[in-house]
């Protein structure tokens, strides 16, 4: 392979040698000779230095005789010969990460191998994941770039354009990404894009051998990435979840299989409680690609739930019969407050069906939530859920909002054919009068002493807080309206069926 006086330098470098190099110097240099030939690098005793003249353009390496330095400078280009040789054996295997370690000796700096996707293909492992800077850490921990990095990357759009084809260009930041420089190339073959390669400026200063070599590595690259390409799109796009949040009415019965299958490949049962979150990228950020790349960041810090994107937010689905929402929570909340995201969580549900009413239960969570609380990043439709009910208009939306201890309650009458929401609807209609309750109930005050206590354990919030007996009394009054307008329409239990534990 032919090289430039950068790529010679560069193997070199140890040995403190003077520069004398164009910026410009062309890869058109051969072999190392004693003696003046076209494309060679000629190399000459001066003095007690050795000159290395490369059409032009000077290495001189001091206190060293003209013999030794041509073998040494021989010995590089037999090294480039071998390496790249090997290169191409072992990039057909498909091991990216040998490849990648097998560069170390020509960058001398961390090299990052990317898919299409942003998920990290392989790192050079003669670094450990402190031992770069944060944007590394991050790639070592979640396998993904960071959504704070490519969107540094983004804003250079007035200057470079990021994903120009297959065509290394510098990138410098300031304090916001550590003062670091990254070589980044992105990989194309012919129009499809599938993948980068960014070199971290580390261990010594990155100059145009980098670029000659990155250059020289591209097409390489490209061909091996063409057979295992990742498009730009989400692999969970046609999810059965998916199709149940967008419509307006689905026909379980058509996509139960699919509902069940999916279950399954989950470990979940179809008469778990379930939960859905949604997360979502600042407006003046969003992107498609910061999405997908936000969903697989997601995906790697939740194996145990459904991840998927639907704009404009990613979706997250959970069992919480099996992961509890505070787990969620604290799983991505160091991503949420690092990437100044937003998360709206609904309330418990447990029939798939309704999943899109649930859907937009998170939705208003943060519409509100940022509006009444600014500034946080995770929003409860619990919290907002009175807001809601005043606004909404529609009996199944309404009666999939009502409160999850309602819910609770309703089941246990309804296994046991008892009265617990009769009672508590009694007792807090008489805010809490014990005279007062046990009178409209014509039943001892000791009973209903015995009654709410039962009441107080099985609810999961505390009755004596104001906005929850507000929330409690309207959501048992759609439930007695329910019965009373629509006693032939969707039995109750097809909406009441959530529970927060």
């Amino acid at each position: 392979m032919r090289l430039s006086m950068w790529m010679i330098a560069n193997r070199i470098i140890r040995l403190d040698p003077e520069l004398q190099i164009r910026d410009d110097a062309p890869a058109c240099l051969h072999s190392a000779r004693q003696a003046y030939a076209a494309n060679c690098v000629y190399v000459y005793q001066e003095g007690t230095s050795v000159v290395c003249d490369g059409e032009g353009d000077k290495i001189i390496l001091h206190d060293m005789d003209a013999g030794e330095a041509f073998e040494l400078i021989q010995s590089v280009f037999d090294f480039y010969d071998e390496w790249y040789h090997d290169v191409l054996s072992v990039i057909d295997t498909g091991d990216y990460q040998q490849v990648i370690d097998m560069g170390w000796p020509i960058f001398q700096n961390p090299v990052i191998l990317l898919d299409a996707d942003h998920k990290a293909l392989a790192l050079s492992s003669q670094y450990g994941e402190d031992e770069v800077n944060k944007e590394w850490r991050h790639l070592c921990q979640y396998g993904y770039s960071s959504i704070r990095y490519i969107r540094y990357f983004k804003n250079t759009y007035p200057t470079k354009d990021y994903y120009i084809k297959n065509r290394p260009q510098l990138f410098s930041f300031g304090r916001e990404l550590e003062d670091s420089s990254t070589l980044s190339a992105a990989i194309y073959y012919k129009q499809s894009y599938c993948g980068r390669i960014n070199i971290l400026q580390h261990e010594r200063a990155i100059n145009p051998g980098d670029h000659q070599i990155l250059e020289m590595m591209i097409p390489i690259f490209a061909n091996a990435l063409n057979t295992t390409r990742s498009v730009l799109t989400d692999n969970i796009s046609q999810n059965v979840f998916l199709e149940l949040i967008r419509r307006t009415e689905t026909d379980i019965d058509k996509l139960r299989h699919r509902v069940l299958r999916h279950l399954q490949y989950m470990k979940w049962d179809l008469d778990d409680v379930f939960q859905i979150a949604t997360v979502h990228i600042p407006e003046d950020l969003f992107s498609k690609e910061l999405l997908i790349l936000l969903s697989n960041l997601i995906r790697k810090q939740l194996p145990e739930a459904i991840v998927f994107t639907a704009d404009p937010c990613v979706v997250i689905i959970y069992d919480i019969c099996i992961t509890k929402r505070e787990v969620i929570c604290e799983k991505l909340k160091d991503l949420i407050e690092h990437e100044h995201l937003v998360m709206g969580i609904s309330l418990p549900f447990k029939n798939l069906p309704n999943l899109r009413m649930y859907f937009e239960q998170t939705l208003f969570a943060i519409e509100y939530g940022t509006l009444f609380s600014p500034g946080k990043n995770i929003y409860l439709f619990y919290d907002y859920a009175l807001d809601y009910i005043i606004e909404n208009n529609s009996m199944r939306q309404l009666l999939c909002a009502c409160h999850p201890d309602i819910k609770v309650l309703y089941k246990e009458d309804l296994a046991h054919d008892s009265d617990r929401l009769p009672t508590l609807r009694a007792y807090l209609k008489n805010n809490g009068s014990l005279v007062n309750t046990s009178k409209e109930l014509f039943i001892h005050r000791n009973t209903l002493v015995y009654r709410i206590n039962k009441i107080t354990q099985m609810c999961h919030y505390d009755i004596n807080d104001e906005y929850n007996r507000d929330y409690l009394k309207l959501s048992m009054h759609m439930v007695f309206l329910y019965r009373k307008r629509c006693p032939h329409s969707t039995p109750l239990h097809a909406y009441l069926d959530g529970s927060p534990h």
